[in-house]
């Protein structure tokens, strides 16, 4: 159920264009920004509040000069990327709100990046290439789940997340490929060269399951099992879009540096 509200609202705003694909995009952002500092543990309102307040404002800032701002605009989704490594070192039993709140601005960055590379990809290429992305995505996470319980008997990430296994990384890394090439086949959006189409599906692919790790090694650290609970059955905002942040980036990089 929660899924087929969602969807139609997510693929709705991607067709009706500006103001709604932004709208829905700064909401998305707010919550997954705000369940980041409850995962962290941020206790202080002030903080949580100007973390969330600057969602929006860095969206905004960065929309209006994207075209006079390239270089900026570039430079901060790297420093983002970067962001989302580090996010993996962070040590949440410490008591300091100052600390705590260098990982919430961390985070910040890493979510507010993904989402302005989502924001660059639609306005610059199809809504058609958008919609290829979100269904490859899709594609990687579910097969990955549906080959992992079917036939995944080695643990990908035993600390981490006990229930990834390699059985089902290496499907979810097959899937996404065979999806793509069957793009490529169609002559569909921008895909008109093999090798390109390939590597785009590998970087997606590899994106979408690093970016599932980092936020399930959060959780592990914080020691709770969803990131909240807006969605009932699937958990919070952040659970159903940590593959999407980082795949939206590095495919946002990947399409700069081949262009």
């Amino acid at each position: 159920m929660s899924a087929s509200i969602v969807l139609p609202i997510l693929f709705g705003a991607i067709f009706l264009g500006k103001p709604y694909i932004t709208i829905f995009v700064i909401i998305i952002g707010m919550l997954a920004v705000y369940e980041f500092t409850k995962l962290i543990k941020i206790s202080h309102f002030i903080i949580k509040f100007f973390l969330l307040a600057l969602l929006p404002i860095i969206l905004v800032m960065f929309e209006l000069i994207q075209d006079n701002g390239f270089l900026v605009n570039n430079i901060f989704l790297i420093i983002a990327l970067v962001s989302s490594i580090y996010i993996l070192s962070f040590k949440l039993e410490s008591n300091s709100q100052v600390k705590l709140s260098f990982y919430g601005l961390t985070g910040l960055i890493y979510i507010a990046g993904s989402l302005l590379s989502g924001l660059y990809i639609w306005e610059n290429y199809q809504n058609t290439l958008m919609m290829i992305i979100m269904i490859g995505i899709f594609i990687s996470d579910t097969s990955a789940y549906i080959i992992g319980t079917q036939i995944g008997k080695h643990a990908l990430a035993k600390n981490i997340s006990p229930n990834k296994t390699i059985e089902g990384s290496i499907g979810s890394f097959i899937f996404t490929i065979i999806f793509f090439i069957m793009i490529y086949v169609q002559n569909i959006s921008i895909f008109t060269n093999i090798n390109t189409t390939i590597f785009f599906a590998i970087n997606l692919n590899i994106s979408a399951q690093i970016g599932d790790i980092i936020i399930s090694t959060l959780k592990r650290k914080a020691d709770v099992k969803n990131t909240g609970v807006i969605m009932p059955g699937h958990g919070g905002c952040l659970d159903r879009i940590d593959s999407v942040l980082l795949s939206l980036l590095t495919t946002h990089l990947f399409l700069w540096g081949i262009l």
